[in-house]
């Protein structure tokens, strides 16, 4: 349970209406889902600012390269998120490269499949030894988690501590930027990973079909 005072409360708020104005103007002014797609490369820059403005004020964080204990957690994504992550591995990878993930993709998605939360202990489909394998476009969920004690992500199932400030921000600024894309009837709910990719990158049309207001990526079992 986070425990905010009034100021920092209002904050929150302001984060929240001001992120969802912003976006939501943007996609009024430019109906094109490509535009709304390329935004989430804004959204990230917007939760690394936010970590990056605590860093600043002297504190430390447990995560770096090689520590991948919550790479094993369940990641949600957005449907921008995972249209934007897709149209990125599309540019890196060549036809056969793209092939070959999308088999080791197949197999990662079925062991996902219909797993709650606190069932989804299974390495991330984008782990090359230990390290994130799209680090620089890897999802909000992924930019935002952070640990003050990485001994403590051992446990799949331990209370991580976390920042206060990092998970009050990033969450009022997810959801606005959510929020945003709602109220121009364009899904933005959460997903699990592994499953949204693979439909992002095996059926062609499923960035018309979102483009057009339809739900594409399967629920996570919380939401059914």
């Amino acid at each position: 349970m986070l425990h905010l005072n009034e100021r920092e409360r209002l904050e929150v708020q302001n984060i929240f209406v001001t992120t969802e104005k912003e976006y939501r103007k943007k996609l009024r002014a430019n109906k094109n889902a490509i535009y709304a797609i390329n935004l989430v490369g804004d959204l990230h820059s917007k939760i690394d600012a936010v970590i990056e403005s605590v860093k600043v004020k002297g504190i430390k964080f447990g995560c770096k390269k090689g520590c991948s204990f919550c790479c094993d957690l369940r990641v949600e994504v957005l449907a921008p998120e995972v249209f934007y992550i897709a149209k990125k591995l599309k540019a890196d990878m060549s036809k056969s490269e793209m092939q070959t993930f999308i088999d080791k993709l197949q197999i990662y998605a079925g062991k996902a499949k219909g797993l709650r939360f606190d069932e989804h202990i299974i390495p991330c489909v984008m782990l090359e030894d230990g390290a994130c394998g799209i680090y620089s476009y890897r999802p909000m969920m992924c930019r935002k988690y952070n640990s003050l004690d990485a001994q403590v992500c051992e446990d799949p199932h331990a209370q991580v501590p976390e920042n206060t400030e990092v998970v009050v921000k990033t969450g009022a600024i997810g959801k606005g930027f959510a929020d945003s894309y709602e109220s121009r009837s364009l899904s933005a709910i959460p997903h699990e990973f592994g499953q949204a990719l693979l439909i992002a990158l095996t059926d062609s049309k499923s960035e018309q079909k979102w483009a057009k207001g339809k739900e594409v990526f399967v629920r996570i079992p919380e939401m059914c």
